[in-house]
């Protein structure tokens, strides 16, 4: 279970390096329980008000889905939220809850965070200089069309 404790701190500081979360906000956990095995809903969880530059392995927190917890560190303030999307969703097996600065003011974060933070920090910054003109309906459908095939290979 270390390795994927140094898989959880290593993708933390990678949403860190991304621009998705600043500071000791926001969390990450990832689901270690098996089904059938009565602790299919346990995980584990960064710990609450650490940097994650500094995270340990010893410093992640294994949840047991009843919440009680082991481990040197108190888990994430906001562990009952993991716990339950983790009992409402059997098909989720890690969650990414990030405070990214321009998503978090103006929308969601959804799962493609580091193309929506983008956009929204361009938006963000083109309000600065007054109200941005808005795509139309019409105008948005071409734009979504042209993006459909976006990444893919010819």
């Amino acid at each position: 279970m270390t390795d994927l404790r140094q898989q959880l701190i290593d993708s933390a500081r990678r949403m860190q390096a991304a621009g998705l979360n600043r500071g000791t906000a926001g969390n990450l956990s990832v689901r270690v329980g098996e089904a059938g095995t009565g602790n299919d809903g346990d995980f584990l969880i960064t710990p609450t008000g650490m940097a994650y530059d500094e995270l340990v392995a010893a410093d992640i927190v294994h949840m047991h889905h009843e919440g009680s917890c082991q481990g040197r560190r108190r888990p994430s303030s906001e562990w009952r939220f993991h716990r339950d999307l983790y009992a409402a969703r059997a098909d989720a097996g890690a969650i990414l809850h990030a405070h990214s600065p321009f998503a978090t003011s103006i929308a969601c974060l959804r799962r493609d965070g580091i193309e929506l933070e983008t956009l929204c920090e361009q938006y963000w910054r083109a309000c600065q200089l007054g109200q941005p003109v808005l795509l139309d309906a019409t105008e948005m459908a071409t734009v979504l069309d042209k993006f459909a095939s976006y990444g893919q290979q010819p």
